[in-house]
Order: structure tokens, then sequence, then C-alpha cells
């Protein structure tokens, strides 16, 4: 019987074992420090090889490791960086870094760059595809790059196809030529084809909205944001008010056309906006609501933005304004995006309280005003009378809820 001093804890065999054991351990670990120091060897090659200025131990390392697309690769970039066509040999290369990675972005975007200075529109189109849909983040670089070949057939051709594959990438090149000189025209009928393949962005839908805003087309983005709101809802009979979430009963999100709330703050700005709920005879309610801190105002408080054409129109909505003082109130201004004013304060007609009615309660502000042939687009904003009162500050509530803008009739 064995003595339980001769009981390996480890292996749970006996001592006369432990040799053999201990001879394999060191084989192995042998084995393993070998095996480390070899990768760590080729590594280290693979690592100087490609940082030497000098091609031979660069094609000495892809002899050594001919499946190693990295060193390909490097071959292959040789000259890019001056724009230099590529020699035989890197050509060459670039073949088998495609062969042995087809979808590492770093080789997807040489082959793009060197199919567009070889003139090879569909390899580069291809490759950039392909890019796009390993990495999204590269969607831009993809634009961008295969931008080069507007006003070719190719690139006509891909957009076409963006537009029947409903590819982000259409999307991303609305907002790519958005951002650019490029005439507003020209960005408007882009983004008409990627609006169609129901692709286009908040992003995009902001981007063509400050682009326009001096311009008439200011109300065909308009147009075709209403058509995608009409989409998000198919089936149901959607009816697009000229104030847009004028009962600010739909979430508020970040939409071109949708209400913009000003971030506040108690110590970064003279208010806090919100959207509060109250229930009036049973029923609930969302409303707007800006409690004032006393402190100047550095920011636009609530804001929307239509496009109305030219005629007559009547602006109502309910407010319910604890700040009054000294017969200075907070009111909703209609401006032209140019700056010119359509309701001024003076014309508002405040409907009279109910007997006994106190200050908490909602008034209701009407007003009528004419839109000339000059304002293409129109902006809401939640203003004082008071003068220079965003320096001034000011303090209390100010609630706002239906504001609705109804069509009178042309003018003469």
């Amino acid at each position: 019987m064995k003595d339980a001093r001769d009981i390996d804890p480890a292996t749970n065999v006996g001592a006369d074992a432990n040799p053999a054991l201990r001879w394999i351990a060191l084989v192995l670990l042998a084995f393993l420090l070998a095996s480390m120091w070899f990768l760590h060897n080729r590594q280290s090659a693979r690592e100087q090889a490609l940082r030497s200025p000098q091609g031979s131990a660069l094609r000495d390392y892809v002899l050594r490791s001919p499946f190693d697309a990295a060193g390909h690769l490097a071959i292959a970039a040789d000259g890019a960086a001056a724009n230099l066509p590529p020699t035989q040999e890197a050509s060459t290369a670039l073949a088998a870094a495609k062969t042995l990675a087809p979808f590492n972005p770093d080789v997807l975007r040489l082959v793009i760059f060197r199919s567009l200075q070889a003139g090879d529109a569909e390899a580069a189109v291809a490759a950039g595809e392909r890019l796009a849909e390993i990495d999204p983040l590269a969607q831009a670089d993809v634009v961008k790059a295969l931008s080069n070949l507007s006003g070719t057939p190719v690139w006509a051709k891909t957009i076409e196809r963006w537009q029947t594959t409903r590819s982000p990438l259409l999307d991303e090149l609305v907002y790519s030529v958005c951002q650019s000189n490029a005439p507003i025209a020209q960005k408007v009928q882009l983004a008409t084809s990627a609006s169609a393949a129901d692709v286009l962005s908040n992003r995009s839908f902001e981007c063509l909205r400050a682009a326009s805003l001096r311009s008439p087309e200011f109300a065909s983005i308009y147009s075709l944001w209403i058509d995608r709101v009409v989409r998000k809802r198919p089936g149901e009979p959607v009816e697009i008010p000229n104030v847009f979430n004028g009962d600010f009963s739909k979430a508020i999100e970040n939409d071109a056309f949708d209400w913009k709330l000003g971030a506040g703050g108690d110590f970064r700005d003279g208010y806090v906006a919100r959207i509060k709920r109250e229930t009036i005879d049973g029923v609930a309610n969302r409303y707007f609501e800006a409690e004032l801190n006393g402190r100047p105002v550095k920011s636009e408080i609530a804001t929307t933005m239509t496009a109305l054409p030219r005629g007559r129109y009547s602006l109502s909505y309910r407010i319910r304004d604890t700040s009054q003082a000294a017969a200075h109130r907070f009111r909703l201004s209609l401006r032209c995006l140019v700056g010119t004013e359509l309701n001024p304060a003076a014309q508002d007609r405040i409907a009279s309280q109910t007997p006994g009615a106190g200050i908490n309660d909602w008034v209701l502000i009407t007003n009528t005003f004419v839109v000339p042939e000059s304002c293409h687009g129109q902006q809401l904003s939640l203003e004082s009378t008071r003068s220079n009162w965003k320096a001034l500050g000011a303090n209390g509530r100010v609630a706002l809820d239906d504001v609705v803008i109804s069509f009178g009739g042309d003018t003469p």
C-alpha cells in the first residue's frame, strides 16, 4: 500500500510515474518556448521588412512568407503615396494580396485606388461596394473616392443601381454632395432619387435644409420630407399640417422639420425646456413648457420650420405664460427665413379669459398674415415682446400647445 506522501496531488498517480511526466512536461515547455521564439522572430522580420526602405528586404520576406498578404500589399502600395503608376511587380503583388485577403479593407482600398488610376471604373466600383459592405464606417471614404467617376456612364449606372437596391451609399452620396459647392439644383435632384428609394437620413435632410434656406428649393426639400413622413405610415391616411407636431402629441425626434428645443440648463442657460403632460377633464394632453430662471438666454428656446406658398394665412396657438411683467409677454414669432417678420405682435388677438379665470389658464392667440412671393420658407420661434429679452432673462414658466397655421386664400 502506497503512502499518501507518494501520491502526486497534481496528477493523482504514483510517485514512480513522476520522472516520465516531468520529462514530457520539459519537452512540451521546450517546444512552446521554441514556437514563441519562432513566432517572435517571424513577426520581427515581418515588421522590419514592412518598415524597411530597401525593397530587397521586403521581397526576401515575401519569398519566405508567400502566404502573408501584408507583404504583398506593401509591395503593391509602392509608389501609391506619390500617385505613381504601379510597376509590373506591384500589380502582381496586388493580385496576390487580393487572392490571399479578398475582404481585407486595406487591400480593397488599394484596389480602388489602382483601379481609378488605370481607368477601370467597374473594378473601382466593385471594390468600393465590397469595402462599404464590410466596413460601414468606410462609406464616406468610398463615396469620396468613387465620386472621381462623376460624369461617366459607369457612375450614372452605379447611382441607378444604388437607387434600385436602396443602398446606403446613395444617402452617403447625397450628404457628400450636399456639403460641397455643387449647385442647389443638383443637390435636390440627387436627393429626389434617394427619396424615391426611401434612404434619405435625418442627417441628409438637415444638411439639405440648411443648404436651401435662402433658395426656392427649400419647398422641394420640405416636400421630400413630407413624402418620407407619409411612407412611414403605409395604409394610413396622413394629413400633414402646416406646422408639424403642433400639438406636441408625437415624440420630438432629430428630424429636419420637427420642433427644435434648446438644450438650456439651470446653469448653462436661462431656461429648461421639456415636454410635459397634464390631464384635463380626464383627457391626457402633451404640451411644451419652458421654465425660465432669470439668467440670460443664450439659445433659441423652441423653433420649427415650414414652407408656406404665397397666400393669406391664420396662425393660432394656446399659451400659458406666468412670466409676464410690465406688459411684456411671450409669443410665437413667424419670420421668413430671410428675416422678415410676418406676424407683428401688435396684430395679435388674445382671446378673453372666462370670468374668474386665473393666470395659470391657457390663452388663445391668433394672428393673420400674408406670405409674399419671395418668402420661400418660414420659421416659428418662441420669443418675448420685451426688447433685449435674451440678455435680460426672464422668470416663470411658459407653456405652448396646439400651434396651427391655416390657409386663408391666395393673395392678389
